[in-house]
């Protein structure tokens, strides 16, 4: 089976196919560049869901951090939560960084 990132690649190269592109959809599903603006569009539009993301897992972690101060008994358990939350932010703040050196690296 694929790996999801491949998989969620796939999605938005095809997503961003122009409409001259649409006849090399299958191109894209076997891994082949179509052009360099489906490339730019694909890219960014990867980095704004990972800047929603990034949004909604600070969102998450400061709404956990509340919990912690409010909800005695369950700090443990709020704990690994946060943890768990600050890791996925992690990845995508990674994420992010490495689609922007993307975008901005020279052809």
């Amino acid at each position: 089976d694929a790996l999801p990132i491949w998989k969620l690649l796939v999605a938005l190269k095809l997503l961003s196919l122009g409409t001259e592109e649409f006849t090399c959809w299958k191109k894209v599903l076997i891994g082949e560049n179509i052009s360099k603006l489906n490339e730019e569009k694909s890219l960014e539009l990867a980095r704004k869901i990972c800047l929603h993301l990034i949004d909604d897992s600070c969102d998450a972690i400061k709404k956990i951090s509340y919990l912690k101060s409010k909800m005695l008994g369950l700090e443990d358990q709020l704990a690994l939560v946060e943890a768990l939350r600050l890791e996925d932010l992690n990845v995508l703040q990674t994420s992010r960084d490495i689609l922007q050196t993307l975008q901005e690296a020279p052809d």
